[in-house]
């Protein structure tokens, strides 16, 4: 009966660390999800990445069992999305131009004007291809 006791302390400090990892890691993946939403990808690359590489290692750590390592990262990663999607929302949006300000001057040309293919130098000995002036098949 005494080894019973700290073999259910044990037990029971292990389900609670995996308990608040799992918890942290969800309010993590929540932050990641609204940082998203606010284009944070878009327009905080910086911050969005470091918030995802933290919450994917946080998962990894997570399915091996490694809570302690898993909450630590979790809760930098939620720190992080949190501050992405803030720069996301405080960033100025660029200036879209309409669709055919991206075209180039060039389209601008007639669209009936012939299109010329290049043409082989006329000078060429051999206008077959065959620049070693000997037979394609060999010697006869």
């Amino acid at each position: 009966m005494s080894r019973l006791v700290p073999l259910l302390l044990v037990g029971l400090l292990v389900g609670c660390t995996a308990t608040r990892s799992t918890v942290h890691l969800v309010k993590a993946e929540q932050a990641l999800l609204l940082a998203r939403e606010a284009e944070a990808p878009e327009r905080a690359p910086y911050a969005w990445t470091l918030a995802e590489q933290l919450v994917l290692k946080a998962r990894e750590e997570w399915a091996s069992s490694d809570f302690g390592p898993a909450e630590a990262l979790s809760v930098r990663g939620l720190a992080q999305a949190n501050v992405a999607a803030e720069q996301a929302r405080t960033a100025p949006r660029p200036e879209r131009k309409p669709f055919d300000a991206n075209l180039p001057e060039a389209a601008d040309a007639p669209v009936d004007a012939p299109v010329v293919a290049p043409q082989a130098p006329q000078d060429n000995p051999w206008p077959d291809g065959n620049v070693t002036g000997e037979a394609p098949w060999g010697d006869q």
